[in-house]
């Protein structure tokens, strides 16, 4: 999270940062794919997937789903990252 900064300002930050994913909107997804780094779409708008204005995000549920599709995502990269595919992990 960073005050009053731009999508310019956010890529300057990944660079020095390097995280594990990114947590955002579409809008993310060039710089996510330009940094080799997995997405969680989450915020409006979300128009690259079917459903994403149905995605539910408050509550008890909401939270369990945003965390399930965090840890699906990591997975999602360690499976694609691994020289052997999809393995039980």
């Amino acid at each position: 999270v960073k005050d009053d900064a731009d999508f310019m300002d956010l890529e300057d930050e990944l660079k020095n940062l390097q995280p594990d994913f990114l947590i955002g909107s579409s809008k993310g997804y060039s710089a996510a794919r330009r940094f080799g780094i997995p997405l969680v779409r989450v915020f409006f708008p979300i128009h690259d997937r079917i459903g994403g204005q149905r995605i539910l995000h408050i509550g008890y549920r909401g939270a369990q789903r945003l965390f399930d599709q965090i840890v699906n995502t990591l997975l999602s990269q360690k499976q694609e990252d691994s020289t052997t595919g999809y393995s039980y992990l």
